[in-house]
């Protein structure tokens, strides 16, 4: 669970990586309010793995055994769906062709279909834990060694996501600095008749 909530931390990390490359200008409350509780709820992922003692000195039990730190799947859950409605905000404040300009449309189009991605699997991971979670919680209240298995399936679907949002962000890179390195149009006929009109008219 531990190595689940540092993942999950990092894939928030390394997409936001790579959409603060892209991102526009256009923005509202919900851009300041969903990074929020998600700060609040990546704090949670820990909290709550963190040991709980009783003013007894065992170990704090609720009903049929349930311990505070078997319900992590369901903050991880949390966490994602918050990344849901955090990157469809985004996709409502984004104008692929207002935004960009013709150059880095291609590029806008691409990052366009990213978010589409991010959100449909964030939504799976939120719905798939919250499933994993309900029906392990007997092998968690046993210690089963089977829940291990369990406890290391989000650690592989998030590193597969951190993997995919680095490349994403390589290949932003790549296109920008290609735009960058490539040679600057020359004018038009018309613009170049103005620059010369220009330059006769300083000569004199």
């Amino acid at each position: 669970p531990w190595l689940a909530a540092f993942a999950a931390t990092m894939v928030t990390l390394t997409t936001w990586g790579r959409g603060v490359l892209l991102t526009n200008s256009r923005a509202n409350v919900l851009d300041t309010l969903l990074p929020t509780l998600m700060g609040i709820v990546e704090f949670g992922l820990f909290a709550v793995l963190y040991p709980r003692k009783g003013l007894d000195g065992k170990d704090i039990r609720w009903a049929n055994g349930t311990e505070p730190w078997h319900l992590w799947p369901f903050a991880n859950a949390l966490h994602a769906l918050l990344a849901v409605f955090l990157v469809l905000n985004r996709i409502y404040n984004t104008d692929p062709i207002k935004d960009f300009e013709p150059r880095l449309q291609p590029l806008a189009s691409q990052y366009m279909d990213w978010m589409r991605g991010d959100w449909k699997g964030a939504l799976g991971t939120a719905i798939v834990i919250t499933i994993l979670g309900y029906f392990t919680l007997p092998l968690a209240r046993k210690k089963s060694r089977w829940y291990l298995a369990f406890c290391f399936l989000p650690v592989v679907v998030y590193a597969g996501v951190v993997n995919m949002a680095e490349h994403q962000r390589q290949l932003t890179d790549d296109y920008v600095f290609g735009l960058a390195a490539a040679p600057t149009p020359s004018p038009s006929p018309p613009c170049q008749q103005v620059l010369d009109e220009i330059r006769r008219t300083v000569c004199r």
